[in-house]
């Protein structure tokens, strides 16, 4: 379903795809890109929604930005919202491999 999002790991595709727009019965919210990465289900939990503080969020947010393939120079603050997609990328790690796409609200 999330297939597409394999185009991010292209820098050049990532700079100019760098907004994401979601459409729900809430209202249209825009996000920025700030994180491309792979990995193993078994090595994080990137799809962590509850933070007790703002220094672990702050945490989970330059772990993130540590392991990312690009660098977007989007900063994120403790105050931001982020929206994480996931989807499988058996080219890193077999079945258990993954790619994340992180987002920052605008």
């Amino acid at each position: 379903m999330f297939s597409t999002l394999m185009d991010y790991k292209d820098s050049s595709y990532c700079a100019a795809h760098s907004l994401i727009r979601v459409n729900s019965l809430y209202g249209e919210r825009t996000y920025r890109v700030f994180a491309v990465l792979n990995m193993k289900v078994s090595d994080w939990d990137a799809a962590t929604a509850s933070f007790s503080s703002d220094e672990s969020f702050m945490r989970f947010i330059n772990r993130a930005v540590k392991k990312s393939m690009v660098d977007t120079g989007v900063q994120v603050t403790a105050e931001d919202n982020i929206l994480t997609l996931i989807t499988c990328d058996r080219s890193y790690g077999g079945a258990s491999g993954r790619l994340i796409v992180m987002a920052v609200q605008e």
